[in-house]
C-alpha cells in the first residue's frame, strides 16, 4: 500500500523523478520530436529506457503520442498544456546553471540544441515564484524550414 503524501509537490515528482524525465521534456520544449530524434539528443540514453520514460510521461498527461498512417509507421511525442507547466521549472534550473557559471566554459560539440535556440531569441518574460507566465512563451516553437523534409528511410526502385 503507498503511503500518504507529506507535501504537494509528492505527486508532481513521483512523475519527474526518474532519470532523463527533464532532459526529455527539455528536449521536447523545442517542438515535437520522433523517438530516434530525442534517443539521438542524449549520450547513454537506451531505447527501452526512453520508452518506459515517454510511456510514463503519457500515462501522467505530460506527452501526447501522435501516430501518422504512413508506412513505415512515424511517431511524433509532444508536449501537452500539463508538460509545458513543467518546462518552467526545466528553465529554473537552467537559471540557476547560469549563475553558478555552469555553462560559462562549453564546447561547441558539447552545447546543447535546445539551450542555444532559446538563447538566440529576444529575451523572454521570466516566471517569477508562484506566479504562472502565459502558455505562448514557454512553448519554444522550431525553425520551420523552407524546403521539405528528405526521406532518406524509403528506397524507390
Amino acid at each position: 500500500m503507498p503511503k500518504a503524501s507529506a507535501c504537494r509537490i509528492d505527486p508532481v515528482l513521483s512523475v519527474i523523478e526518474d532519470k532523463w524525465t527533464l532532459a526529455i521534456i527539455h528536449e521536447l520544449s523545442a517542438g515535437p520530436r520522433r523517438t530516434l530524434e530525442i534517443l539521438g539528443a542524449f549520450k547513454g540514453l537506451s531505447p527501452r529506457t526512453l520508452g518506459t520514460r515517454l510511456k510514463k510521461l503519457t500515462r501522467s498527461g505530460i506527452l501526447t503520442r501522435k501516430s501518422f498512417p504512413e508506412s513505415p509507421p512515424r511517431v511524433e511525442w509532444s508536449l501537452t498544456a500539463k508538460g509545458r507547466e513543467v518546462v518552467i521549472v526545466v528553465s529554473a534550473i537552467a537559471e540557476v546553471a547560469a549563475r553558478w557559471g555552469v555553462d560559462t566554459e562549453r564546447s561547441p560539440a558539447t552545447q546543447c540544441r535546445v539551450c542555444n535556440f532559446k538563447e538566440q531569441d529576444e529575451p523572454r518574460q521570466r516566471a517569477k515564484p508562484g506566479k504562472l507566465i502565459s502558455e505562448e512563451s514557454t512553448l519554444i516553437q522550431p525553425e520551420q524550414s523552407s524546403k521539405p523534409r528528405k526521406r532518406t528511410d524509403v528506397t524507390l526502385l
